[in-house]
């Protein structure tokens, strides 16, 4: 008799554990050799259920292939060697796609690692989701005894897996398993080799996560202190990226190569210029850094701490000889780059030390007040113009004075600055138009209010013929043709 899942009396009180009830229907003649509608035979079902009541799991189901991975779980060998006796797949996967073995490998059971084997577990076998070996899973999870078993049965030391192509001694490097790493590397295994996803070495690991025992196993077993990854960058790169300190002196004392230039032109003291890390910039500067080094957008190291707006790290570049007046692709200076970016405390260092306050850039020959204008910023129009700025200055794209880039941009703070230090307030531009021309345009309507009360001529035209009131019925700004025709 057996129902819809072949389970005869013997396999129901097999499941139930009713000891007394399987011995006499076996004196009756049962057969224990019947398997379900799965293959599965009573004394697997009996294991199974002795197995639950065991650990504890409750939702473990005798149907399911749950049995043998709780016994490898649990490192329980007795268990497992019944299971395998009675037919259990060695390489049978689990939900997330892992055989017995590679569980086994992650827990660190060498016993139990070691019986699968025996039984021909497949050692080569992957997981679904990123295609682990039973060894990477030893070595991310830093079981050295498992590890070296893997090994002496012929795994495969340079496997890598599905998602990034990282190998064992790649993974050991990262997580700083030193014994795992001389292992592997006694066993033969690649130095440098490369990951699939950014070309790090294991050296590249060690360095992005600050693993100096490794890093100095590493190079002392030959390890390229200068590999470079997909962008160029070195390990002393990655170290600088990462604000590792440390490290990057360690990098350093070892030989590592201080000039080495990405994909995007930037050496390591361009990166720690980038990050604002003063600390590293010091560091690389002492270690022989050129300092007037460019990128791919010709800026030198000063250059890029007064765009960034860092004032320690300018400072020190000061204090260390760097080139007040050096010139990028766009012919600006340091000077330059403060002002637009809104850099108070740069400014003033830069104008302290001497920066010219009248440098034109190459494109439109901009000043430093025409950028620090045109981007609304406030405190360092001011202290341009107490240091002498000339507010009257014109670029040679719109020939538009300060007073013009404010009006039009709407930024009346400067705007009133630049008036009360006695901006020309008609200055036309190329087009003929003036500030309140601009304004007007812009729907701009307190910069308006401020430029008529400071006495804006309403009436000026530019070279089409076009008045501010042109300009703001054109624009539907009614609020503003009001302001224009009051008396």
């Amino acid at each position: 008799m057996q129902d819809k899942n072949k389970w005869t009396p013997l396999f129901i009180a097999a499941d139930y554990l009713r000891d007394q009830t399987v011995r006499t229907l076996i004196e009756l003649g049962a057969d224990i050799n019947m398997g379900d509608n799965l293959g599965r035979k009573a004394l697997r079902i009996a294991v199974t259920r002795a197995l639950v009541k065991l650990s504890g799991d409750v939702d473990l189901n005798p149907i399911t292939n749950q049995a043998i991975f709780l016994a490898v779980q649990q490192g329980n060998e007795a268990v497992l060697r019944v299971l395998l006796a009675c037919g259990e797949a060695v390489d049978r996967k689990d939900f997330d796609g892992w055989t017995p073995l590679m569980r086994a490998a992650a827990s660190g059971h060498e016993v139990v690692a070691k019986l699968l084997l025996e039984n021909g577990a497949n050692i080569e076998a992957q997981d679904m989701e990123y295609g682990w070996t039973p060894l990477l899973w030893a070595v991310e999870k830093g079981q050295a005894a498992v590890v070296q078993l893997l090994l002496d049965k012929g795994a495969d030391i340079e496997a890598q897996n599905n998602w990034d192509g990282r190998t064992p001694l790649s993974w050991a490097a990262e997580k700083g398993k030193g014994a795992i790493v001389k292992l592997l590397l006694e066993r033969g295994a690649k130095i440098d080799s490369e990951d699939t996803e950014y070309d790090y070495t294991p050296l590249s690991w060690a360095v992005k996560k600050g693993q100096e025992a490794i890093i100095n196993l590493l190079l002392e077993k030959g390890a390229n202190i200068n590999a470079k990854d997909q962008f160029g960058r070195t390990p002393l790169s990655r170290a600088v990226q990462e604000g590792d300190e440390a490290t990057a002196k360690l990098l350093l004392e070892k030989g590592a190569k201080i000039e080495v230039k990405d994909e995007f032109c930037k050496i390591p003291l361009s990166q720690a210029i980038k990050a604002g890390n003063k600390a590293m910039v010091e560091l690389l500067l002492e270690k022989g850094a050129d300092i007037e080094v460019k990128d791919e957008f010709r800026q030198t190291p000063l250059s890029r701490a007064a765009t960034m707006g860092n004032q320690a790290v300018t400072k020190l570049l000061l204090e260390k000889g760097a080139h007040i007046e050096t010139k990028d692709w766009d012919n600006r200076t340091p000077l330059s780059w403060a002002a637009e970016g809104g850099h108070e405390t740069v400014t003033k260092l830069l104008l302290e030390k001497g920066a010219n306050i009248e440098a034109k850039d190459g494109e439109y020959s901009q000043t430093p007040l025409s950028l620090a204008a045109r981007h609304g910023h406030e405190a360092v129009t001011k202290l341009l113009l107490e240091n002498g700025a000339d507010f009257e200055t014109k670029d040679t794209q719109y020939n538009q004075t300060p007073l013009s880039w404010a009006a039009k941009e709407g930024h009346g703070a400067v705007a009133k600055l630049l008036l009360e230090k006695g901006a020309y307030l008609q200055a036309k531009d190329r087009s003929g138009r003036t500030p309140l021309s601009w304004a007007v345009q812009g729907g701009h309507e307190a910069v308006v209010r401020l430029l008529l009360n400071n006495g804006a001529d309403v009436q000026a035209s530019d070279k089409n013929g076009r008045t501010p009131v042109s300009w703001a019925y054109i624009g539907g700004h009614q609020a503003i043709v009001k302001l224009l025709h009051m008396p």
